[in-house]
Order: C-alpha cells, then structure tokens, then sequence
C-alpha cells in the first residue's frame, strides 16, 4: 500500500465513525442541568421559608387576636358580677330605703271644708297673691341687682313636679319629688317607679321589681340599670337634660319645672 491508499483508508474512517459532541455542547448540557437542580433547590428552600415566616406571623396575629378576645370577655364577665352582686345589695339594704321614703307612702286624704270656708280662703289667697304681686313689680322696677323676683323657691315641705318626662316614644311622665328627695314617677310606662336616697346616691325601683343605682356626677346623673347598660341625663345649656342609653341610644328629654329656681 503506497502512501496515497494509506490517506484515502484513513479519510474513509473518520467519516465512518459518528460524530463527537464539541465541548460548547457538553458545557451548555451541564448547565442547564445545573441550572434545573439549582432552581428546584432554591425553590423548595424559599418556598419552605415563606410558609414558615408566614405561617408564624399568621399564628402570631391570630393568637392575639384570641387572647385579646379572651380578655374583653374577662373583663365583662367581671363587671356583670359586680353589677349583679350590686343589684343584690340593693334588694338588701336594711332599712329599705323604698319602703321608708315619702315618694312610697300613701297619700293623706284631703280635707273637706264648707262652702264659706272656701270663700273666704279664697278670698285672703287673691289679696295676699296681689300684695306678694305688687312687691315683685317694685322689686322688678326699682331693684339694680340682677335677680328674678318672680323665681319660686322649690317647696321644701309639700311634694312637688321636679321634671317631665318625654320620652322618644311619645309617653309622658312627671316626677314627683318630696322633701326628702325622694321621688315617684306618675304616668307611661314607668308609672310608679320609685327614687329613694341612700348612702351610695339613690336606689331606683321599678314596677317589674328590678332595682338600678342612680349617682350625680357634676351637673349630670347616671343610672347603672342591672341589665349592664348606663343612662345618663346629660344637662344642656337650658336646663333641660337629654336621657341617653349607652346600648339604646337617644330615650328622650327631662325638663325641670320652670317655675322653680335652681336653687
């Protein structure tokens, strides 16, 4: 074989053979794979992170969510047991302020008396109304200090009307105060409900039985009514108080009898 057959021999089996992968396609293999296992890795990783981070943060707000629940329901429960063991007391006092007061009394019956009788009562109340009436104008007119010389002065030994009642849903009622600053409520559906003093304010006690404590703070008065809600007679500019429910909201007006002075 002469140097020329020895070439040709070799061309014919280098074309036989099948061809080598270069390295540029050996490299890219090997990073695409490197890249799958990377990201797979990286995110299984990031993705167990997350569900951690999240899942504690998640457990964290909800935990004290309950925990702040759980103690608003504490707190409540709490106030209902002293309110009820108030409301017991209140059933309890001895002496019982409702039983003892004026406002619970029976009213005396009135007295009769003769035609001539009422005539000549009649009589000296006119003349005594218009001499009283005649020193108010003059004290009216001539006096330079600012006072009302037409201002009553609550009675201090006679029941008398203290405040009206209106109520949002059309009723009506008067209180009734007596000198010993207790009070009877007359017409609507209070009807009958008694206000008697006592040493921690005044003790309210209803047609139904239930009893409520009722305090003065400032210009204002609050009744704390056993069924845990408060309502307070809030005083306006004009004397007259606007009656709100914390739970129930706005209940009506209480205007003082203007004829009465406050003091």
């Amino acid at each position: 074989m002469n140097r020329s057959q020895f070439v040709m021999l070799a061309v014919m089996l280098c074309q036989a053979l099948p061809p080598l992968a270069n390295a540029d396609t050996l490299a890219g293999c090997t990073q695409v794979g490197a890249g799958q296992v990377t990201g797979q890795a990286t995110g299984q990783v990031t993705g167990q992170g997350a569900g951690q981070v999240t899942g504690q943060a998640t457990g964290q707000v909800t935990g004290q969510a309950t925990d702040q629940a759980s103690a608003d329901k504490a707190a409540w429960e709490s106030r209902r047991q002293a309110q009820l063991a108030e409301t017991r007391a209140l059933h309890e006092l001895n002496p019982d302020p409702i039983k003892t007061c004026m406002a619970a009394q029976p009213a005396p019956p009135a007295k009769k008396r003769g035609p001539v009788r009422k005539v000549i009562r009649a009589v000296g109340k006119e003349l005594a109304y218009d001499s009283v009436n005649f020193m108010k104008d003059a004290i009216f007119v001539f006096s330079a200090q600012d006072i009302d010389p037409y201002a009553v002065k609550k009675p201090t030994n006679k029941p008398y009307e203290a405040f009206e009642l209106r109520m949002t849903d059309g009723s009506t009622a008067q209180v009734i105060q007596y000198p010993d600053r207790s009070s009877i409520l007359q017409g609507g559906y209070m009807d009958g409900t008694i206000v008697a003093p006592y040493s921690g304010g005044f003790v309210i006690a209803y047609p139904n039985g239930s009893r409520a404590r009722m305090v003065k703070e400032g210009q204002d008065i609050k009744i704390f009514r056993p069924d845990m809600t408060v309502t307070t007679f809030k005083k306006g500019m004009s004397g007259r108080y606007d009656v709100v429910n914390d739970k129930m909201g706005f209940l009506g007006t209480a205007a003082p009898d203007s004829q009465y002075d406050d003091n």
